[in-house]
């Protein structure tokens, strides 16, 4: 087959996607893949709305940086309103896909709480790492210092959800 029929092949198969609410549709997926299997396995929605919530974070500030790195900063605040956009998107896409569903917490779904935690906990261990970096001369103070705070924060946050805290 020629390159002029992989092309239009290509082209045909992107229009005929229908539209997603979501911020990238496979993350979307595969997030909900992942609450499902959670599910399966007995894993509490608090506790992968925790994970699922410091996922948003490091992708929509790894998108931050690699914008950055290409002079694309649009205004102040653009990371935290990234966080917001994925967040917001990554709702709309859990909510339309049913995802919300179980039991309760803070007057909302599990799953929902441990999200707006996870994404909470993430954004202050970002914050904490901003912090050490600017007090060291914008370097690390050890290797791989914001991913061991971040996971830091999410552990803790992950065994106040499984510890039958909240």
């Amino acid at each position: 087959m020629g390159l002029k029929k992989w092309l239009i092949g290509g082209f045909a198969t992107l229009a005929s996607i229908p539209a997603a609410l979501a911020h990238c549709p496979l993350c979307t997926a595969a997030t909900a893949v992942a609450v499902g299997a959670g599910r399966i396995y007995g894993v509490d929605d608090g506790i992968m709305g925790v994970l699922i919530g410091g996922f948003l974070v490091s992708s929509a500030l790894w998108v931050n940086n690699a914008l950055k790195r290409r002079n694309w900063v649009m205004f102040p605040g653009q990371g935290i309103a990234i966080v917001v956009a994925s967040l917001i998107l990554t709702i709309v896409g859990f909510q339309k896909g049913g995802l919300f569903t179980g039991a309760m917490l803070w007057g909302m779904p599990r799953l929902l709480s441990g999200m707006l935690a996870g994404t909470g906990v993430a954004m202050v261990g970002d914050g904490v790492h901003a912090s050490l970096r600017s007090s060291n001369n914008g370097k690390n103070h050890i290797p791989l210092q914001g991913m061991i705070i971040l996971l830091a924060t999410l552990l803790i946050a992950t065994i106040v959800f499984a510890g039958g805290l909240v």
